[in-house]
């Protein structure tokens, strides 16, 4: 589980190692419902209030989660019930459009690869054309400089390739 935090101008990054609290993240985005504690001062039915004031380095009192197939939108506020009906409603349509984009990223990553698989195969067609072309040029070069005749015919006797031996020979 990884978080992205935002503590006042820079961006930090930390993976999250408390298993309990990667649990509970995960039960969120599987039954997809926001998850509110509005003040885990009174009632921190998880046992995360430790974990999420040493995560923000400070007072954390209100937690809301609001998930999406590959992650929650999580809001804390240093003051309790936060984040009333109408600021929950909108973040669960925010998170809405985030999955949206996840899933056109995912598309676009699945376009670049069926690309690349394409293109991949086109220059592994065009070596082997090459690779035949050489063969070919190869055996004419075999064929045509032999001492001997070599034709190829039809069944019903038309010549499709004779060597200059055969030509000189029946002219």
């Amino acid at each position: 589980i990884h978080s992205y935090l935002w503590p006042s101008e820079e961006m930090r990054r930390s993976v999250s190692d408390a298993n309990r609290h990667d649990d509970l993240i995960c039960s969120i985005i599987d039954q997809g419902q926001p998850h509110y504690r509005p003040d885990l001062d009174l009632d921190d039915p998880h046992g995360e209030r430790e974990h999420i004031q040493a995560a923000w380095e400070g007072p954390v009192r209100c937690v809301l989660d609001v998930p999406f197939s590959t992650g929650t939108i999580a809001l804390n506020s240093l003051k309790p019930d936060a984040f009333d009906q109408d600021l929950r409603q909108f973040l669960v349509e925010v998170a809405n459009v985030v999955e949206e984009g996840y899933h056109r990223a995912a598309d676009l990553e699945a376009l670049q690869d069926r690309r690349q698989a394409a293109e991949t195969s086109a220059l592994e067609r065009e070596r082997a054309f090459e690779r035949l072309e050489h063969s070919q040029q190869s055996y004419r070069g075999l064929v045509e400089d032999l001492p001997v005749g070599i034709a190829h015919s039809t069944p019903d006797g038309q010549i499709l390739y004779a060597n200059p031996q055969v030509r000189e020979m029946f002219g």
